[in-house]
């Protein structure tokens, strides 16, 4: 299926990176989807629901943690309108820098959606998922993601 990553060096150390990306009910304050989501801080096997406006439609995910690794990974599966999705957040720690990689990948899409998926999904995905790491980025680096 489709899949596409895109990294970001933080200038933060990693245990704050991580914590930040572990806190699922802060992702609302980057994504780009005017997501909200009432998981906090996930455990590995965490089930939580997401709602955002995504296309000019109100969107629905269920997800799951499927693994979490402290300061290393975190993977969770969401089940949306659109079909199956693996998106995993891997950070590594490089002294006071931290880089970041954001992966998304199709693991079943819904078949009427599948020539976009499959033509589109590589450069939309790209584009936004670039923009959601530079607000990650810029929140973490201004002090604006807490301790």
């Amino acid at each position: 299926m489709a899949s596409i990553g895109r990294e970001i060096a933080i200038k933060a150390p990693v245990e704050k990176v991580f914590g930040y990306l572990a806190d699922f009910s802060r992702h609302g304050e980057w994504s780009l989807h005017s997501l909200e989501v009432s998981q906090g801080p996930a455990a590995e096997g965490d089930a939580f629901e997401s709602r955002g406006r995504m296309w000019g439609l109100n969107i629905r995910n269920d997800n799951v943690v499927t693994e979490l690794v402290p300061n290393r990974r975190i993977v969770f599966e969401s089940v949306s309108p659109g079909g199956r999705f693996r998106n995993a957040f891997l950070v590594e720690g490089q002294g006071d820098t931290t880089l970041l990689v954001k992966q998304v990948e199709v693991l079943q899409p819904r078949a009427v959606l599948w020539p976009l998926v499959r033509f589109g999904f590589p450069l939309v995905a790209g584009r936004r998922m670039q923009q959601d790491l530079e607000r990650i980025k810029a929140k973490l680096e201004a002090g604006q993601a807490g301790d």
